[in-house]
């Protein structure tokens, strides 16, 4: 694309107003992306286009956290695109792609390496097998133009700009795109603009233009909550423009004409790319999505589906499926109870398990007690905990029921438990535990009364204390040494032997069918046998609800009592657990642990230390990722930052300067051969990831393929000359992480296109048939 070039040392100054500036702050958005340390989007033309304006971008925001929201969703729109040009690449298929408001976006050379060419390399006689249209009002246009963006080279791609207005009557019918050929159209930041009768007129138009049933619209759109909120937006309050159609449920857009159907819709909150947003934004993400009005688009019909909400399940450390839902069924609309449910199965097991051990081990204690132990006695308490022990298993038996946060961390730690699951699954203890303890409170608040005198409440070694209902306390007559030791033998022996239970070359075979009860009458010999002195505080959460309860009861001294004794119960389980863990590994376990797979070996650990280099000539840091073999003129980069090429590629010869006379010609990053690109050909047949869009998020487009422009040192000195055969190159930071993305991007399209994996966003189908053309 020919266009005159700017005045040397002279910006450009666009005269752009309302909706149409708006474009301006979305193109700053994408440049503080690419020049930020871990890029999203990473797109270095929007950087360079920014540099080449005179306009006072700083009106507009520019918060790294908007940048890195318009840059998810750029992406994941580019991985959408990405999927039906490979489509069409591999099937030889022609197809066109009609990007409207397209204002200053690069999408068409982001992805023309998509493109490709065959495995001969020679195009295969199919120049023009994509047609890409990019849709603008003609003032954009002519910006566009006099910016002097470069148009794509891919052999397989024409490309043209166009200049109308798409809410115009009859303007499909200027742009001369076939009917009958596949079509995707694509469009960002267009919707929120337009009035509902223009919006309506607009997928009409398309819905209606394109027959075959072959045609897709992929676009973002905001719910009616932006629409209230948005004066905070600087984007709308700054430019004059402002947001005139919400799309409160997708699923209507289907009754506007009989040949449109809804593929799919994701919300903003579903993104699995937010990882990349500020923690703050994350959370504000999260809290929304369990607010009905908010997570939906505006109406209770889109809940969460259950392949979304295994990726929260997969940030907590949980399981991906779950193995036991009778019931549940992959397309079926989940309430808010029904979702959370899914979400923290495990933790909520655990929750349970810890309430029913807790309560019949308390509720005994009580009776025992409160009856001067005539209704019970040692061994009744050793029975009850042990039963309660057991059917706290049986409840919370898919969780692992592990019912103890010090047994939860030392199965983290020995036996693979992911440890992102320790806080949810202690929070969840900790809870059941407390629970348990204010109905035992409840239940027996009468006889205690009765027993202990009313108002009355008091603590060992008083003879009516009824605190030990709640938590433990050791005997006056030993001492710190050997409480903390009692304590420490205890849970050493608890792990050494629910290992040896567990453990497959063991005598029952992980305890077979009778772990349950081989469990139980291991916590009652460990009861028996060690709960004298203190009153076995193997549970750390038992013992800290039961000592906030003692608090909030009126138990006076419950934390300093016995020389401040509760420390003991709260910290020693989790060491005595962790040396019986570990000695159970060193001298008897052989299958998969830390001791026999050598993650603890100390000497890998400390061969893991980066160490200083040691003597050499310091390298010039032009030189760090350049080596020169037997006199071959060959530019290498280390194994991580090679940009893989064919044997026929070009050698890169454009000049890249970014000097001040315009963005043109050579100022551009030279572009790979239009040919076959090895990094996307491995890329996009691998896998994909999933779609989002709701509000219109979405996952970045690679920049793997920016490399060369992204050398710092390269650019100082391009104006200056050519670049020669064995330049030397210095990938920056920015660039590799750029390149990682790029890689992992392109992987996943390949799954999403297959149907391995779901995408995300708002995506129409045009079902129209009425011509008689094929599907």
């Amino acid at each position: 694309m020919d266009s005159p070039s700017q005045a040397p040392g002279k910006k450009f100054k666009p005269n752009l107003t309302g909706t149409q500036e708006t474009l301006l702050a979305i193109l700053h958005s994408r440049a503080i992306d690419a020049k930020s340390a871990k890029p999203i989007l990473g797109d270095q033309y929007a950087a360079r286009i920014v540099d080449q304006l005179d306009y006072d971008f700083s009106k507009l925001g520019g918060r790294p956290a908007k940048a890195a929201a318009l840059s998810i969703r750029a992406k994941f729109l580019d991985r959408w695109v990405a999927e039906t040009l490979l489509q069409a690449r591999q099937q030889r298929e022609p197809v066109t792609v009609l990007h409207l408001a397209a204002g200053l976006d690069t999408r068409a050379l982001r992805l023309q390496e998509v493109c490709g060419v065959d495995e001969h390399g020679d195009g295969g006689g199919e120049e023009g097998l994509i047609r890409w249209v990019d849709v603008d009002l003609p003032d954009v246009v002519e910006v566009r133009q006099k910016l002097g963006l470069p148009a794509p080279e891919a052999r397989r791609m024409r490309y043209e700009l166009v200049g109308a207005d798409v809410t115009a009557e009859n303007w499909l019918a200027g742009l001369n795109v076939p009917r009958d050929r596949a079509t995707f159209v694509v469009f960002e930041g267009l919707t929120m603009y337009l009035q509902p009768d223009q919006g309506r007129a607009l997928v009409e138009s398309l819905t209606g233009y394109f027959v075959g049933g072959r045609s897709q619209m992929a676009f973002d759109c905001v719910n009616w909550f932006s629409l209230l909120s948005q004066r905070l937006e600087p984007i709308v309050t700054k430019t004059g423009s402002r947001f005139s159609w919400a799309i409160n449920e997708p699923r209507e857009l289907e009754g506007w004409h009989e040949g449109l159907r809804l593929r799919d819709e994701v919300l903003v909150a579903d993104n699995p790319e937010n990882v990349n947003l500020p923690a703050v934004v994350r959370w504000v993400f999260w809290v929304c999505s369990w607010i009905p009005g908010l997570r939906t688009m505006g109406s209770e019909r889109k809940p969460r589906t259950l392949s979304l909400l295994e990726t929260t399940r997969g940030r907590l450390g949980l399981q991906p499926d779950i193995t036991t839902r009778p019931g549940t069924h992959a397309n079926l609309e989940l309430n808010w109870w029904q979702r959370m449910r899914h979400v923290f199965r495990e933790p909520i097991l655990e929750f349970w398990g810890v309430l029913v051990m807790a309560l019949i081990g308390g509720s005994v204690v009580a009776v025992t007690y409160l009856s001067d132990y005539k209704d019970g006695n040692w061994l009744t308490i050793c029975f009850g905990w042990s039963a309660g022990m057991m059917f706290g298993i049986y409840v919370a038996g898919d969780s692992g029921a592990y019912l103890n946060p010090a047994i939860t961390l030392t199965n983290c730690l020995f036996r693979g438990l992911p440890i992102r699951r320790w806080p949810s699954y202690a929070l969840s203890q900790v809870l059941g535990a407390f629970c348990a303890h204010g109905l035992v409170y409840a239940n027996y608040i009468s006889a205690i009364d009765q027993y202990e005198g009313h108002d009355v409440r008091s603590i060992p070694p008083s003879s009516t204390s009824t605190a030990s209902f709640f938590c433990t306390f050791p005997e006056s007559f030993t001492p710190l040494g050997s409480r903390i030791f009692s304590e420490f033998i205890a849970n050493f022996f608890v792990t050494f032997l629910i290992f040896g239970v567990r453990d497959e070359n063991g005598a029952d075979l992980k305890g077979g069918g009778f772990f349950v009860i081989a469990f139980f009458w291991l916590n009652f010999a460990m009861i028996a046998a060690f709960g004298w002195e203190t009153g076995s505080p193997s549970n750390p959460a038992r013992d800290l609800t039961g000592r906030t309860w003692l608090a909030i009861l009126g138990y006076k001294n419950a934390w300093s009592a016995y020389d401040y004794y509760f420390w003991i119960p709260l910290f020693v389980p989790f060491i005595g657990c962790f040396c019986g863990a570990l000695a159970y590994d060193v001298f008897i376990y052989t299958g998969d642990s830390p001791i026999n797979n050598g993650a603890w070996n100390p000497k890998r650990w400390w061969n893991s230390i980066p160490k200083p280099k040691k003597g050499g000539k310091k390298r010039q840091p032009d030189e760090e990722n350049l080596e020169v073999k037997g006199g071959r003129d060959e530019l290498e980069l280390s194994s991580s930052d090679r940009i893989n090429t064919d044997s026929g590629s070009q050698e890169p010869t454009s000049d890249m300067s970014t000097g001040s006379q315009g963005i043109q010609g050579d100022d551009w990053a030279q572009k790979t051969e239009p040919g076959r690109s090895e990094t996307y050909e491995k890329k996009y047949d691998s896998k994909p990831s999933f779609k989002d869009t709701g509000r219109g998020w979405d996952e970045q487009p690679a920049t793997g393929f920016f490399a060369e422009e992204q050398n710092d040192g390269y650019e100082r000195n391009a104006s200056k000359r050519r670049m020669r055969r064995d330049e030397k190159i210095n990938p920056t930071e920015a660039q590799k992480i750029a390149n990682e993305n790029m890689t992992k991007t392109i992987e996943e399209t390949h799954d999403m296109m297959m149907g391995k994996k779901p995408m995300q966003g708002v995506k129409m189908e045009n079902d129209n048939k009425s011509t008689g053309y094929d599907s």
